[in-house]
Protein backbone atom coordinates (compact mmCIF):
# COMPACT_ATOMS: atom_id res chain seq x y z
CA UNK A 1 0.00 0.00 0.00
CA UNK A 2 1.45 3.49 -0.74
CA UNK A 3 1.49 6.26 1.76
CA UNK A 4 1.94 9.78 2.27
CA UNK A 5 4.09 11.57 0.03
CA UNK A 6 4.95 8.10 -2.30
CA UNK A 7 1.77 7.68 -3.75
CA UNK A 8 2.19 9.92 -6.14
CA UNK A 9 5.60 9.18 -7.57
CA UNK A 10 5.30 5.30 -7.34
CA UNK A 11 4.20 2.63 -9.22
CA UNK A 12 2.14 -0.29 -7.63
CA UNK A 13 4.43 -2.72 -6.71
CA UNK A 14 4.44 -6.16 -8.52
CA UNK A 15 3.61 -9.04 -6.07
CA UNK A 16 7.07 -10.50 -4.63
CA UNK A 17 7.91 -14.25 -5.39
CA UNK A 18 11.51 -14.19 -4.58
CA UNK A 19 11.83 -16.10 -1.36
CA UNK A 20 10.03 -19.85 -1.90
CA UNK A 21 6.94 -18.36 -3.73
CA UNK A 22 6.58 -15.76 -1.42
CA UNK A 23 7.24 -11.92 -0.21
CA UNK A 24 11.56 -11.17 0.18
CA UNK A 25 12.48 -9.96 3.33
CA UNK A 26 12.74 -6.10 1.90
CA UNK A 27 8.89 -6.09 1.05
CA UNK A 28 8.25 -7.40 4.54
CA UNK A 29 9.45 -4.66 6.28
CA UNK A 30 8.20 -2.55 3.70
CA UNK A 31 5.08 -3.42 4.02
CA UNK A 32 5.30 -3.42 7.64
CA UNK A 33 6.91 0.02 7.38
CA UNK A 34 4.21 1.40 4.98
CA UNK A 35 1.06 0.32 7.21
CA UNK A 36 3.49 2.77 10.84
CA UNK A 37 3.64 5.65 7.78
CA UNK A 38 -0.23 5.47 7.62
CA UNK A 39 -0.93 5.19 11.29
CA UNK A 40 0.88 8.33 11.86
CA UNK A 41 -0.14 10.72 9.47
CA UNK A 42 -3.56 9.73 10.79
CA UNK A 43 -2.62 10.71 14.21
CA UNK A 44 -0.93 13.87 13.44
CA UNK A 45 -3.88 17.22 13.11
CA UNK A 46 -5.17 18.23 9.70
CA UNK A 47 -2.70 20.94 8.54
CA UNK A 48 0.54 20.13 10.37
CA UNK A 49 3.71 19.70 7.61
CA UNK A 50 4.31 16.62 7.60
CA UNK A 51 7.85 17.06 7.60
CA UNK A 52 7.94 19.00 10.98
CA UNK A 53 7.71 15.41 12.20
CA UNK A 54 10.41 14.44 13.40
CA UNK A 55 9.31 10.37 13.77
CA UNK A 56 7.21 10.42 10.49
CA UNK A 57 10.48 11.58 8.59
CA UNK A 58 12.37 8.94 9.98
CA UNK A 59 9.96 6.52 8.76
CA UNK A 60 10.40 7.84 5.48
CA UNK A 61 14.30 7.47 5.69
CA UNK A 62 13.32 3.81 6.76
CA UNK A 63 11.15 3.63 3.90
CA UNK A 64 13.80 5.10 1.36
CA UNK A 65 16.88 2.68 2.59
CA UNK A 66 14.18 -0.93 2.22
CA UNK A 67 13.25 0.67 -1.22
CA UNK A 68 17.08 0.48 -2.27
CA UNK A 69 17.73 -2.76 -0.88
CA UNK A 70 14.63 -4.17 -2.51
CA UNK A 71 15.65 -2.87 -5.53
CA UNK A 72 18.95 -4.59 -5.13
CA UNK A 73 17.28 -7.73 -4.53
CA UNK A 74 14.70 -7.73 -7.67
CA UNK A 75 17.81 -6.86 -9.64
CA UNK A 76 20.64 -10.23 -9.54
CA UNK A 77 20.72 -10.37 -13.13
CA UNK A 78 22.29 -6.19 -14.04
CA UNK A 79 24.46 -6.66 -11.06
CA UNK A 80 26.05 -9.76 -12.10
CA UNK A 81 27.48 -8.50 -15.11
CA UNK A 82 30.37 -6.99 -15.88
CA UNK A 83 30.42 -3.27 -15.57
CA UNK A 84 31.19 -2.26 -19.13
CA UNK A 85 28.60 -3.87 -20.05
CA UNK A 86 25.71 -2.17 -17.98
CA UNK A 87 27.47 0.91 -18.91
CA UNK A 88 26.63 -0.03 -22.39
CA UNK A 89 23.09 -1.00 -21.97
CA UNK A 90 22.82 2.37 -20.00
CA UNK A 91 23.68 4.36 -22.90
CA UNK A 92 21.38 3.01 -24.92
CA UNK A 93 18.47 5.29 -23.01
CA UNK A 94 21.00 8.25 -24.53
CA UNK A 95 18.45 10.35 -26.31
CA UNK A 96 19.01 11.81 -29.26
CA UNK A 97 20.09 15.56 -29.23
CA UNK A 98 19.02 16.11 -32.50
CA UNK A 99 20.99 19.63 -33.56
CA UNK A 100 21.10 18.39 -36.85
CA UNK A 101 16.98 18.96 -37.51
CA UNK A 102 17.29 22.86 -37.24
CA UNK A 103 14.29 24.16 -35.07
CA UNK A 104 12.46 21.31 -34.87
CA UNK A 105 10.15 21.83 -31.64
CA UNK A 106 9.14 18.11 -32.00
CA UNK A 107 12.23 17.16 -30.41
CA UNK A 108 11.84 17.86 -27.06
CA UNK A 109 15.45 17.57 -25.50
CA UNK A 110 14.16 18.32 -21.94
CA UNK A 111 12.93 14.92 -21.30
CA UNK A 112 16.54 13.81 -20.92
CA UNK A 113 17.46 14.26 -17.50
CA UNK A 114 14.46 12.35 -16.10
CA UNK A 115 14.68 9.68 -17.93
CA UNK A 116 18.92 9.10 -17.05
CA UNK A 117 18.08 10.29 -13.43
CA UNK A 118 15.85 7.27 -12.66
CA UNK A 119 19.11 4.94 -13.47
CA UNK A 120 20.60 5.84 -10.19
CA UNK A 121 17.09 6.10 -8.72
CA UNK A 122 16.69 2.07 -8.49
CA UNK A 123 19.41 1.28 -6.27
CA UNK A 124 22.88 2.21 -4.90
CA UNK A 125 24.53 -0.33 -7.28
CA UNK A 126 22.94 0.93 -10.32
CA UNK A 127 24.09 4.63 -8.84
CA UNK A 128 27.27 3.98 -8.65
CA UNK A 129 27.31 2.27 -12.11
CA UNK A 130 25.37 5.01 -13.39
CA UNK A 131 27.52 7.48 -12.32
CA UNK A 132 30.49 6.46 -13.51
CA UNK A 133 29.02 5.91 -17.19
CA UNK A 134 30.68 9.43 -18.83
CA UNK A 135 28.44 9.13 -21.85
CA UNK A 136 25.25 9.23 -20.01
CA UNK A 137 25.97 12.83 -18.99
CA UNK A 138 28.04 14.28 -21.91
CA UNK A 139 24.26 15.84 -22.48
CA UNK A 140 24.04 19.12 -20.40
CA UNK A 141 20.70 20.23 -19.84
CA UNK A 142 20.47 24.14 -17.60
CA UNK A 143 17.22 26.16 -16.90
CA UNK A 144 18.03 29.57 -15.96
CA UNK A 145 14.47 30.73 -14.37
CA UNK A 146 14.21 27.86 -11.61
CA UNK A 147 13.50 29.65 -8.22
CA UNK A 148 16.33 27.54 -6.57
CA UNK A 149 19.47 28.30 -8.70
CA UNK A 150 22.13 27.13 -5.93
CA UNK A 151 20.89 23.88 -6.08
CA UNK A 152 20.66 24.24 -10.06
CA UNK A 153 23.95 24.84 -9.78
CA UNK A 154 25.49 22.39 -7.78
CA UNK A 155 23.30 19.69 -9.83
CA UNK A 156 24.64 21.18 -13.11
CA UNK A 157 27.94 20.79 -11.53
CA UNK A 158 27.16 17.38 -10.64
CA UNK A 159 26.25 16.52 -14.30
CA UNK A 160 29.47 17.92 -15.40
CA UNK A 161 32.43 15.99 -13.26
CA UNK A 162 29.96 12.71 -13.77
CA UNK A 163 30.73 13.77 -17.94
CA UNK A 164 34.44 13.07 -17.28
CA UNK A 165 36.43 14.56 -20.44
CA UNK A 166 33.96 13.76 -23.15
CA UNK A 167 32.40 16.44 -25.56
CA UNK A 168 29.63 18.31 -24.40
CA UNK A 169 26.37 18.88 -25.65
CA UNK A 170 24.95 22.21 -23.91
CA UNK A 171 21.13 23.13 -24.17
CA UNK A 172 20.46 26.21 -21.92
CA UNK A 173 16.77 27.18 -21.92
CA UNK A 174 13.95 28.21 -19.74
CA UNK A 175 10.78 26.46 -18.11
CA UNK A 176 9.03 29.28 -19.61
CA UNK A 177 10.08 30.48 -22.85
CA UNK A 178 8.46 34.05 -22.75
CA UNK A 179 9.76 35.02 -19.48
CA UNK A 180 12.81 37.63 -19.86
CA UNK A 181 12.99 38.92 -16.12
CA UNK A 182 15.65 36.11 -14.22
CA UNK A 183 17.07 35.23 -10.59
CA UNK A 184 20.27 37.36 -10.58
CA UNK A 185 22.31 34.20 -9.80
CA UNK A 186 21.55 32.51 -13.02
CA UNK A 187 24.71 34.96 -14.67
CA UNK A 188 26.85 32.28 -12.08
CA UNK A 189 25.23 29.38 -14.11
CA UNK A 190 26.74 30.95 -17.59
CA UNK A 191 29.80 31.09 -15.58
CA UNK A 192 29.86 27.26 -14.87
CA UNK A 193 29.10 26.67 -18.47
CA UNK A 194 31.80 29.02 -19.35
CA UNK A 195 34.57 27.34 -17.68
CA UNK A 196 33.62 23.89 -19.67
CA UNK A 197 34.12 25.64 -23.33
CA UNK A 198 36.78 24.17 -24.35
CA UNK A 199 34.84 20.62 -24.17
CA UNK A 200 31.64 22.01 -25.86
CA UNK A 201 31.15 20.13 -29.24
CA UNK A 202 27.09 21.72 -29.55
CA UNK A 203 25.71 24.64 -28.17
CA UNK A 204 21.72 25.31 -27.96
CA UNK A 205 20.78 28.86 -26.47
CA UNK A 206 17.00 29.29 -26.21
CA UNK A 207 18.07 32.46 -23.70
CA UNK A 208 16.99 36.33 -23.06
CA UNK A 209 18.70 38.45 -26.11
CA UNK A 210 21.01 39.81 -24.10
CA UNK A 211 22.07 36.48 -22.04
CA UNK A 212 23.33 35.54 -25.86
CA UNK A 213 26.74 37.53 -25.29
CA UNK A 214 27.48 36.06 -22.42
CA UNK A 215 28.36 32.69 -23.50
CA UNK A 216 31.51 33.63 -24.36
CA UNK A 217 33.71 30.59 -23.26
CA UNK A 218 36.97 30.76 -20.93
CA UNK A 219 39.26 31.50 -23.55
CA UNK A 220 41.52 29.13 -23.24
CA UNK A 221 41.93 26.07 -25.39
CA UNK A 222 41.39 25.47 -28.76
CA UNK A 223 37.74 25.11 -29.33
CA UNK A 224 35.88 21.99 -30.28
CA UNK A 225 32.23 23.49 -30.91
CA UNK A 226 30.02 21.41 -34.43
CA UNK A 227 26.98 22.76 -33.54
CA UNK A 228 25.35 25.63 -32.74
CA UNK A 229 21.97 26.85 -32.52
CA UNK A 230 20.48 30.29 -31.17
CA UNK A 231 17.18 30.96 -30.75
CA UNK A 232 17.30 34.64 -28.57
CA UNK A 233 13.94 35.34 -26.14
CA UNK A 234 12.60 38.99 -26.42
CA UNK A 235 12.54 41.93 -28.73
CA UNK A 236 15.73 42.26 -30.65
CA UNK A 237 15.73 45.92 -31.19
CA UNK A 238 16.45 46.97 -27.39
CA UNK A 239 19.13 45.15 -26.95
CA UNK A 240 22.42 44.42 -28.25
CA UNK A 241 23.17 41.28 -30.01
CA UNK A 242 26.24 39.82 -30.73
CA UNK A 243 27.08 35.72 -30.01
CA UNK A 244 31.51 35.59 -30.16
CA UNK A 245 33.98 33.16 -28.15
CA UNK A 246 36.94 35.08 -26.28
CA UNK A 247 40.16 34.49 -28.48
CA UNK A 248 38.47 31.80 -30.51
CA UNK A 249 36.16 30.78 -33.78
CA UNK A 250 35.10 27.91 -33.63
CA UNK A 251 34.92 26.13 -37.00
CA UNK A 252 31.58 25.17 -37.25
CA UNK A 253 29.59 21.84 -39.43
CA UNK A 254 26.04 23.13 -38.36
CA UNK A 255 24.55 26.30 -37.60
CA UNK A 256 20.71 27.19 -36.33
CA UNK A 257 19.68 31.31 -36.36
CA UNK A 258 16.66 32.99 -35.78
CA UNK A 259 16.05 36.32 -35.55
CA UNK A 260 19.96 37.05 -35.97
CA UNK A 261 21.81 38.94 -38.50
CA UNK A 262 24.93 36.67 -39.76
CA UNK A 263 27.54 39.85 -39.12
CA UNK A 264 26.51 39.23 -35.02
CA UNK A 265 27.92 35.72 -34.85
CA UNK A 266 31.55 35.40 -34.90
CA UNK A 267 31.89 32.04 -36.22
CA UNK A 268 34.49 30.27 -38.76
CA UNK A 269 31.71 29.78 -42.06
CA UNK A 270 34.28 27.19 -43.78
CA UNK A 271 33.01 24.31 -42.96
CA UNK A 272 29.25 24.62 -42.85
CA UNK A 273 27.63 21.95 -44.07
CA UNK A 274 23.93 22.64 -42.76
CA UNK A 275 22.03 25.69 -42.43
CA UNK A 276 18.85 26.90 -40.56
CA UNK A 277 17.79 30.49 -40.54
CA UNK A 278 14.90 32.34 -39.64
CA UNK A 279 14.52 35.93 -40.91
CA UNK A 280 17.00 36.43 -42.75
CA UNK A 281 17.34 39.08 -45.67
CA UNK A 282 18.21 39.13 -49.38
CA UNK A 283 21.77 40.75 -48.55
CA UNK A 284 22.51 37.78 -45.68
CA UNK A 285 21.41 35.00 -48.26
CA UNK A 286 23.80 36.38 -51.04
CA UNK A 287 26.28 36.01 -47.59
CA UNK A 288 25.80 32.99 -46.25
CA UNK A 289 26.47 31.57 -49.83
CA UNK A 290 29.62 33.48 -50.19
CA UNK A 291 31.01 32.71 -46.88
CA UNK A 292 30.11 29.12 -46.77
CA UNK A 293 31.09 27.08 -49.85
CA UNK A 294 30.82 23.53 -48.48
CA UNK A 295 26.85 24.34 -47.28
CA UNK A 296 25.04 20.85 -48.68
CA UNK A 297 21.74 21.66 -47.19
CA UNK A 298 19.83 25.10 -46.44
CA UNK A 299 16.81 26.11 -44.60
CA UNK A 300 15.51 29.78 -45.36
CA UNK A 301 12.35 30.63 -43.31
CA UNK A 302 10.74 34.13 -43.83
CA UNK A 303 13.54 35.85 -45.84
CA UNK A 304 12.30 39.69 -46.35
CA UNK A 305 13.71 42.13 -48.92
CA UNK A 306 15.65 44.23 -45.97
CA UNK A 307 18.08 45.24 -49.34
CA UNK A 308 17.20 45.92 -52.52
CA UNK A 309 19.68 44.18 -55.18
CA UNK A 310 20.74 46.70 -58.04
CA UNK A 311 18.80 45.72 -61.03
CA UNK A 312 22.51 44.47 -62.45
CA UNK A 313 23.10 42.11 -59.63
CA UNK A 314 25.40 39.61 -60.44
CA UNK A 315 23.84 36.04 -59.78
CA UNK A 316 25.55 34.42 -56.75
CA UNK A 317 26.68 30.49 -57.60
CA UNK A 318 27.14 28.05 -55.37
CA UNK A 319 28.67 25.17 -56.48
CA UNK A 320 27.80 22.33 -53.28
CA UNK A 321 24.13 22.81 -52.38
CA UNK A 322 22.22 19.88 -52.87
CA UNK A 323 19.16 21.03 -50.41
CA UNK A 324 17.27 23.92 -50.17
CA UNK A 325 14.03 24.99 -48.51
CA UNK A 326 12.55 27.94 -48.40
CA UNK A 327 9.00 28.58 -46.11
CA UNK A 328 7.50 31.71 -45.29
CA UNK A 329 9.01 34.17 -47.58
CA UNK A 330 7.98 37.83 -46.53
CA UNK A 331 8.56 38.53 -50.34
CA UNK A 332 7.92 37.80 -54.17
CA UNK A 333 9.69 34.30 -54.30
CA UNK A 334 10.72 35.27 -57.71
CA UNK A 335 13.40 38.27 -56.46
CA UNK A 336 15.01 35.15 -54.34
CA UNK A 337 14.98 32.51 -57.08
CA UNK A 338 16.48 35.41 -59.94
CA UNK A 339 19.67 35.68 -57.87
CA UNK A 340 21.04 32.19 -57.41
CA UNK A 341 22.65 29.57 -59.65
CA UNK A 342 22.58 26.00 -57.71
CA UNK A 343 24.35 23.58 -60.19
CA UNK A 344 24.33 20.65 -57.41
CA UNK A 345 20.59 20.89 -56.69
CA UNK A 346 19.06 18.12 -55.76
CA UNK A 347 16.17 18.80 -53.29
CA UNK A 348 14.15 21.95 -53.41
CA UNK A 349 11.47 22.74 -51.32
CA UNK A 350 9.03 25.75 -50.89
CA UNK A 351 6.55 26.98 -48.74
CA UNK A 352 5.29 30.07 -49.88
CA UNK A 353 2.23 30.72 -47.47
CA UNK A 354 -0.18 31.11 -50.71
CA UNK A 355 1.97 33.42 -52.68
CA UNK A 356 2.44 32.88 -56.20
CA UNK A 357 4.28 30.44 -57.39
CA UNK A 358 7.05 32.19 -59.87
CA UNK A 359 6.79 29.14 -62.50
CA UNK A 360 8.92 31.45 -65.08
CA UNK A 361 11.90 32.34 -61.76
CA UNK A 362 12.07 28.38 -61.08
CA UNK A 363 12.47 26.92 -64.86
CA UNK A 364 15.22 29.89 -65.05
CA UNK A 365 16.88 28.61 -62.04
CA UNK A 366 16.79 25.13 -63.41
CA UNK A 367 18.40 25.70 -66.21
CA UNK A 368 20.98 28.53 -65.40
CA UNK A 369 22.09 25.57 -63.03
CA UNK A 370 21.88 23.13 -65.05
CA UNK A 371 20.99 20.94 -62.14
CA UNK A 372 18.95 17.38 -62.20
CA UNK A 373 16.74 17.84 -59.61
CA UNK A 374 15.30 14.56 -58.26
CA UNK A 375 12.63 15.97 -55.55
CA UNK A 376 10.05 19.15 -55.51
CA UNK A 377 8.39 19.86 -52.69
CA UNK A 378 5.69 22.75 -53.18
CA UNK A 379 3.05 23.16 -50.64
CA UNK A 380 0.72 26.67 -49.76
CA UNK A 381 1.46 27.99 -53.49
CA UNK A 382 -0.96 29.57 -56.12
CA UNK A 383 -0.28 28.65 -59.65
CA UNK A 384 -2.92 26.85 -62.36
CA UNK A 385 -2.68 23.40 -63.95
CA UNK A 386 -0.91 24.37 -66.70
CA UNK A 387 1.99 26.08 -64.79
CA UNK A 388 2.13 22.55 -63.02
CA UNK A 389 2.47 20.80 -66.37
CA UNK A 390 4.67 22.85 -67.94
CA UNK A 391 6.59 22.64 -64.64
CA UNK A 392 7.05 18.71 -64.62
CA UNK A 393 8.25 19.10 -68.59
CA UNK A 394 11.20 20.43 -67.22
CA UNK A 395 11.74 18.88 -64.31
CA UNK A 396 12.64 15.55 -66.28
CA UNK A 397 15.17 13.62 -63.73
CA UNK A 398 12.38 14.28 -60.94
CA UNK A 399 12.20 11.14 -58.72
CA UNK A 400 9.60 12.47 -56.35
CA UNK A 401 7.49 14.95 -56.50
CA UNK A 402 5.70 16.57 -53.13
CA UNK A 403 2.58 19.13 -53.63
CA UNK A 404 -0.37 20.55 -51.42
CA UNK A 405 -2.30 22.97 -54.25
CA UNK A 406 -4.30 25.23 -52.39
CA UNK A 407 -7.98 24.74 -51.19
CA UNK A 408 -9.79 26.37 -54.66
CA UNK A 409 -7.66 24.39 -57.00
CA UNK A 410 -9.19 21.25 -56.39
CA UNK A 411 -9.20 19.75 -59.77
CA UNK A 412 -5.58 19.54 -60.11
CA UNK A 413 -5.76 16.02 -58.26
CA UNK A 414 -7.68 14.77 -61.18
CA UNK A 415 -5.79 16.23 -63.91
CA UNK A 416 -2.57 15.52 -62.47
CA UNK A 417 -3.27 11.77 -62.12
CA UNK A 418 -5.38 11.28 -65.80
CA UNK A 419 -1.44 12.87 -67.06
CA UNK A 420 0.01 10.41 -65.16
CA UNK A 421 -1.92 7.25 -66.49
CA UNK A 422 -1.72 8.37 -70.20
CA UNK A 423 2.20 8.99 -69.98
CA UNK A 424 2.49 5.80 -67.97
CA UNK A 425 4.53 3.98 -70.49
CA UNK A 426 5.94 4.62 -73.59
CA UNK A 427 7.19 3.18 -77.27
CA UNK A 428 10.80 2.15 -77.70
CA UNK A 429 11.12 4.72 -79.94
CA UNK A 430 9.45 7.86 -77.82
CA UNK A 431 11.39 9.34 -75.19
CA UNK A 432 9.17 9.57 -72.26
CA UNK A 433 8.38 13.55 -71.81
CA UNK A 434 6.37 13.90 -68.55
CA UNK A 435 8.00 12.39 -65.31
CA UNK A 436 9.67 9.97 -66.93
CA UNK A 437 11.83 9.34 -63.26
CA UNK A 438 9.24 9.86 -61.04
CA UNK A 439 9.08 7.36 -58.38
CA UNK A 440 7.05 8.56 -55.54
CA UNK A 441 4.13 10.94 -55.74
CA UNK A 442 2.49 12.88 -52.65
CA UNK A 443 -0.89 14.59 -52.66
CA UNK A 444 -2.14 16.10 -50.34
CA UNK A 445 -5.67 17.37 -50.17
CA UNK A 446 -6.70 20.58 -48.21
CA UNK A 447 -10.29 21.88 -47.21
CA UNK A 448 -12.32 23.60 -49.39
CA UNK A 449 -15.00 26.36 -48.51
CA UNK A 450 -17.48 28.02 -50.68
CA UNK A 451 -17.46 31.66 -50.50
CA UNK A 452 -19.66 31.50 -47.11
CA UNK A 453 -17.32 29.67 -45.37
CA UNK A 454 -19.02 26.42 -45.45
CA UNK A 455 -16.98 23.51 -45.70
CA UNK A 456 -16.90 21.13 -49.05
CA UNK A 457 -16.23 17.75 -49.46
CA UNK A 458 -12.89 16.16 -50.04
CA UNK A 459 -13.17 15.32 -54.07
CA UNK A 460 -10.53 12.88 -54.70
CA UNK A 461 -11.14 11.20 -58.28
CA UNK A 462 -10.63 7.16 -57.14
CA UNK A 463 -10.94 5.85 -60.42
CA UNK A 464 -7.63 7.86 -61.79
CA UNK A 465 -5.26 6.78 -59.04
CA UNK A 466 -4.91 2.88 -60.16
CA UNK A 467 -4.76 4.34 -63.41
CA UNK A 468 -1.90 6.86 -63.21
CA UNK A 469 0.12 3.78 -61.21
CA UNK A 470 -0.68 1.56 -64.17
CA UNK A 471 1.45 -1.67 -62.08
CA UNK A 472 0.56 -4.10 -64.90
CA UNK A 473 3.15 -2.18 -67.07
CA UNK A 474 6.03 -3.96 -64.49
CA UNK A 475 5.24 -6.86 -66.94
CA UNK A 476 4.78 -5.87 -70.21
CA UNK A 477 8.01 -4.83 -72.69
CA UNK A 478 7.60 -1.10 -72.82
CA UNK A 479 9.17 1.53 -70.95
CA UNK A 480 7.70 2.62 -68.17
CA UNK A 481 7.81 5.14 -65.40
CA UNK A 482 9.15 3.49 -62.30
CA UNK A 483 6.27 4.84 -59.60
CA UNK A 484 7.03 2.47 -56.73
CA UNK A 485 4.92 5.11 -53.75
CA UNK A 486 1.66 7.03 -54.34
CA UNK A 487 0.30 8.29 -50.91
CA UNK A 488 -2.62 10.42 -50.91
CA UNK A 489 -3.26 12.49 -47.70
CA UNK A 490 -5.86 14.88 -46.17
CA UNK A 491 -7.03 16.97 -43.77
CA UNK A 492 -9.49 15.51 -40.75
CA UNK A 493 -11.90 18.37 -39.99
CA UNK A 494 -12.64 17.11 -36.25
CA UNK A 495 -12.31 13.43 -35.20
CA UNK A 496 -16.41 13.48 -35.21
CA UNK A 497 -16.00 13.94 -38.99
CA UNK A 498 -16.64 10.62 -40.82
CA UNK A 499 -14.20 8.52 -41.90
CA UNK A 500 -13.38 8.66 -45.82
CA UNK A 501 -13.99 5.73 -47.90
CA UNK A 502 -13.18 4.43 -50.97
CA UNK A 503 -16.31 3.51 -52.93
CA UNK A 504 -16.47 -0.26 -53.25
CA UNK A 505 -16.53 -0.53 -57.19
CA UNK A 506 -12.87 0.81 -56.77
CA UNK A 507 -11.51 -0.73 -53.79
CA UNK A 508 -10.83 -4.11 -55.61
CA UNK A 509 -8.26 -1.86 -58.48
CA UNK A 510 -6.95 -0.73 -54.76
CA UNK A 511 -5.76 -3.73 -53.73
CA UNK A 512 -4.45 -5.13 -56.87
CA UNK A 513 -2.28 -2.35 -56.94
CA UNK A 514 -1.23 -3.07 -53.41
CA UNK A 515 -0.72 -6.82 -53.91
CA UNK A 516 1.91 -5.91 -56.34
CA UNK A 517 4.12 -4.37 -54.25
CA UNK A 518 3.00 -0.90 -55.39
CA UNK A 519 3.84 1.19 -51.93
CA UNK A 520 -0.10 2.91 -51.73
CA UNK A 521 -1.23 4.97 -48.86
CA UNK A 522 -4.52 6.62 -48.60
CA UNK A 523 -4.51 8.48 -45.22
CA UNK A 524 -5.38 11.65 -43.01
CA UNK A 525 -2.60 13.96 -42.65
CA UNK A 526 -2.14 12.88 -38.56
CA UNK A 527 -1.72 9.36 -39.50
CA UNK A 528 -4.67 8.71 -37.63
CA UNK A 529 -2.79 5.47 -35.46
CA UNK A 530 -2.09 3.97 -38.61
CA UNK A 531 -5.57 4.06 -40.05
CA UNK A 532 -5.65 3.44 -44.32
CA UNK A 533 -8.80 4.03 -46.11
CA UNK A 534 -8.02 0.91 -48.44
CA UNK A 535 -7.94 -2.18 -45.74
CA UNK A 536 -10.83 0.06 -44.15
CA UNK A 537 -12.88 0.28 -47.49
CA UNK A 538 -12.20 -3.49 -48.16
CA UNK A 539 -13.38 -4.84 -44.74
CA UNK A 540 -16.43 -2.77 -44.99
Amino acid sequence: MGTGRYTEHEQPRRPCRLSSGGPCSACTQIDELEVKIHDRQEQLQLGLDWREDAILNELFIAHHDLRTEMNRIHNPVILQVPVEITSYIFELCIPPTAFTSGFDDRVDVWKAPPQLMVLGAVCEEWRRRAWSTPRLWAAVYVTLDYPNIPWVYEFTQDWLKRSGSLPLSIHVGLSRRRRTELPGQSHTLIALINDFSDRWQHLDLDVPTPLISEFSGCGSGQSALQSLRLRPIGYRDEYPMRFELRKQQPQLHSVCLSYIRIHEVSIGWARVAYVDIHEIDIEDCIMLFQLAPLLTRCSLAMVGPGWQPPVDAGITQHPRLEDLHIAHPMMDADTILDLFSFPALRRLSLDLDEKQLPVPSLALLLDRSSCKLQELRIINADYTEVELANMCLRTRTLQVLDIAPLEEHRGFARTLFQRLAETASWSVELEGEFLPALHTLKYHFGHCYTPDGLRLPIEIPWQTIPSAINPLMLFRDHRRRPLQSFHVTFDRYSPRTPLVTIPQVFVRRFQVVKELGIDLRVRYSDDLEGWDAVEASARR
